[in-house]
């Protein structure tokens, strides 16, 4: 099992099962595979989701509609990712020892990931800089049920949202940066109340 804690591009965290350390949840870790069918969506699920995202997460699961990892975008200080390195800092430590306790919130499973070569991916400096940047997209991915579900979604554009269609997986993904919480709040508002008028 190979995993990494660097920047992947939204529109490709579908890809992939994202990871957090069972002891100190302050980062995720990206694992390029993904097992669709071990989706667990309980209180545990939507308690990891971004407040913004979460009524029309569940509202998509009530309509039989799989959701792929997501991020509503944040705007922490530059102090909070200083922090964050620290810990990813200890934590390499750990993933050359003994090994890290990761789960995955979307199935609940437990992983124990060990490297004895593992190294960060970049210094304290680098990393809180492209964090700053990286930290104001926000994303969800969707997998439609049928070819003209996926055509409702793609043919109908959300302002504020660039929307992507993966046809080997057959997800529709939706990304937004925004330059502020309040903006974010209002995008990921207007987000829901488009996807409850689809149906």
């Amino acid at each position: 099992m190979t995993i990494t804690p660097d920047f992947i591009p939204h529109k490709k965290f579908h890809l992939g099962s994202w990871l957090i350390e069972k002891d100190n949840p302050s980062w995720y870790y990206f694992l390029p595979k993904r097992n669709i069918k071990n989706y667990t969506y309980d209180e545990n699920f939507y308690d990891s989701l971004d407040s913004p995202l979460k009524n029309v997460v569940k509202f998509l699961h009530k309509k039989n509609i799989d959701t792929t990892p997501s991020c509503t975008g944040h705007f922490y200080p530059k102090k909070v990712f200083d922090k964050t390195y620290d810990s990813l800092s200890d934590a390499s430590k750990k993933i050359k020892g003994k090994g890290l306790i990761l789960q995955n919130p979307e199935t609940g499973e437990f992983y124990r990931y060990r490297d004895s070569d593992y190294v960060l991916p970049w210094d304290k400096n680098e990393f809180v800089n492209r964090a700053l940047i990286h930290q104001t997209k926000g994303c969800l991915g969707v997998k439609p049920k049928d070819i003209n579900m996926v055509k409702h979604f793609v043919k109908s554009p959300i302002k504020g949202f660039k929307t992507y269609y993966d046809p080997n997986h057959n997800i529709v993904i939706f990304v937004t940066t925004s330059t502020s919480n309040e903006e974010k709040n209002n995008k990921w508002e207007y987000f829901t109340d488009k996807v409850f008028n689809l149906f």
